[in-house]
């Protein structure tokens, strides 16, 4: 791997920016005491305490030219990359691990025993770029029993990596799933990351036979459907077919969540079949697996999945059926509107809004301005007139932006933004001086999509609101009209704001503009 990569990797791996300069650390407790050459100590305890980044830099530097003498170092080395260094002397640590691990991983590795969970972190990086044979049995062991679940996935994303090269990542997982004297949770874990690996380093045989196991654990079981699912293996869809022949709703339930997005008739056959199952969890993930799929042919089973009883099937339906503008799914979506749970009416508001078609304004309209109607409905309502688009809905918007709540004011200054009618201008304007941040913010970044000159004032007052974010989305509004004198002189100042989020959006504005 490159050095470029090399030292992004070793800023990444940093709770602190790199450029900070260094403050003097405390020595690594227990270095005093530590049975590592005298020398060695020297150099660490010099890395550790100088208050000069040139002499720990020196320091680091005499510790890469021991090579493979420096490996007491590394555990000290790794732990420094955690602490608030300069960034000339994260990039002697770096080049420091790198040539001591490729003479010898084994320090690198024995990082992963530490009790500092980023130690570890950073440890399973220098693996992935050091890439030796050497790292798999502690990477799996790390994937399988580490207790904290940002190391496990950390150490499994490199195992997946290297299993393209190297058979043995897969036949450990498998050899650990086999082993009935494994806890359950250790071979569910090894299960769901056999899932992780594809191509040549898969075997699927594995999975297979432990999903069609009947004595097995239910948990591995269920663990093999989701591993062929996240395998993407096209010769894992049979045997997940096969899957929904269970008498064990679980088998079925994990056999649907791992064909979601899958789009074969076969598939689709055995979702829609499953959208009758007697167990409620089985039908809501068959649902949701057909609200994946963009085939015409989900139209009918996800129509008729209105018609549930549990409100989370009818939920996934209308989901699906706003990927479609087809009729009977336009129909369905309408009578959605009226149904008796918010969740489902919420959706089927989004999901006509996504369907593009103008005729769903005035339903939209109707349920936009029913106050008897939740406050989440009608806000759907006026986000999926937004995505619509339709002029015709602006007299209503328009009626609302005085609305008493704010969350249903946000979102109709921001489709009144998004339909970019001139009616709205001075509403808009007048949005900015509302009494909630997040409104004022709305309003701003909807006026950005005008090119009126009655906006610029508004928006260059809004640069010295009491709120960073809506000085923020003034700023970004502003870029319409930032050639203006006037403007760039507002966004100069803006480019000295308390807040860095807003000066750095000014000077990239102003950036953009010469």
């Amino acid at each position: 791997m490159s050095r470029v990569v090399l030292l992004l990797l070793a800023v990444s791996l940093a709770f602190i920016p790199a450029g900070i300069a260094s403050a003097q650390l405390e020595a690594p407790e227990g270095l005093l005491f530590a049975e590592i050459p005298a020398e060695v100590k020297s150099l660490i305890e010099q890395l550790y305490v100088s208050p000069e980044p040139a002499s720990q830099v020196e320091a680091a530097n005499k510790l890469a030219a021991m090579g493979e003498g420096a490996a007491p170092a590394v555990p000290y080395l790794v732990q420094i990359l955690s602490e608030r260094i300069d960034a000339t002397v994260r990039d002697a640590v770096v080049t420091t691990l790198e040539k001591i691990g490729k003479s010898d991983p084994k320090p690198i590795i024995e990082a992963l025993k530490s009790d500092r969970t980023q130690t570890r972190l950073t440890a399973i990086k220098i693996l992935e770029v050091l890439a030796d044979k050497q790292a798999v049995e502690p990477l799996v062991n790390a994937v399988l029993r580490d207790s904290a679940q940002t190391v496990r996935d950390q150490a499994l994303q490199v195992l997946a990596k290297m299993a393209a090269d190297d058979p043995s990542v897969s036949d450990k997982l498998i050899a650990t799933v086999e082993d009935e004297k494994a806890k359950p949770v250790i071979r569910s874990r090894a299960m769901k990351a056999l899932g992780h690996i594809s191509g040549a380093g898969l075997n699927l045989d594995s999975l297979v036979a432990m999903l069609g196991n009947e004595e097995a654990d239910i948990r591995l079981r269920c663990a093999a459907a989701a591993a062929l699912g996240r395998s993407g293996n096209a010769e894992a869809v049979g045997p997940l077919l096969e899957a929904f022949k269970s008498k064990k709703a679980p088998i079925r339930l994990w056999a649907a969540v791992a064909l979601n997005g899958q789009s074969g008739s076969d598939v689709i056959t055995a979702l829609t079949n499953a959208l009758k199952d007697e167990d409620d969890r089985v039908r809501v993930r068959a649902a949701d697996a057909l609200a994946a799929v963009q085939d015409p042919k989900v139209i009918d089973p996800l129509t008729k999945a209105l018609a549930d009883e549990n409100a989370e099937v009818r939920t996934w339906g209308v989901i699906g059926l706003g990927n479609f503008s087809d009729k009977k799914a336009f129909d369905a979506l309408t009578s959605a509107l009226a149904d008796s749970d918010v969740a489902v009416r919420v959706a089927a508001a989004d999901a006509l809004g996504r369907t593009g078609s103008l005729e769903a304004t005035s339903q939209l309209n109707g349920l936009l301005n029913d106050f008897a109607e939740g406050t989440e409905v009608r806000v759907a309502a006026a986000r999926a007139i937004g995505s619509l688009r339709d002029s015709r809905a602006v007299p209503s918007l328009l009626g609302l932006v005085d609305d008493p709540n704010p969350t249903l004011r946000q979102w109709v200054v921001s489709a009144l933004g998004r339909i970019g009618d001139a009616r709205a201008v001075e509403p808009l304007i007048g949005a900015l001086a509302d009494d909630d941040p997040a409104v004022r913010g709305w309003a701003a970044l909807a006026l950005s999509r005008f090119r009126d000159p009655r906006i610029i004032a508004p928006l260059t007052k809004a640069l010295e609101d009491p709120d960073a974010k809506v000085r923020g989305r003034a700023v970004l509004a502003l870029r319409v009209a930032s050639a203006s004198p006037q403007v760039k002189a507002a966004l100069e100042k803006a480019a000295n704001d308390p807040d860095p989020e807003v000066q750095r959006k000014a000077k990239q504005v102003l950036g953009a503009n010469g």
